[in-house]
């Protein structure tokens, strides 16, 4: 069976559920928290991983002025 978002930990699901609710589209925060959690490793707090996955948004989307 591949492993699904759902088997993935709390943490993972909280941190692209606050990006999202940030406004970034659901898409873009799934995988800006896949990267974080590679990088980060699954131990990650959902703190570390938000503040990673907003680092890699800010920089992939920072010509789009995201934020405003």
């Amino acid at each position: 069976v591949p492993m699904g978002m759902s088997s993935l930990s709390g943490s993972v699901s909280e941190a692209i559920s606050a990006l999202s609710n940030l406004g970034y589209r659901r898409s873009e925060a799934m995988e800006a928290i896949a990267k974080s959690s590679q990088t980060l490793g699954m131990g990650a707090s959902t703190e570390a991983l938000i503040r990673h996955g907003l680092n890699l948004l800010s920089q992939s989307l920072g010509s789009r002025g995201a934020h405003g």
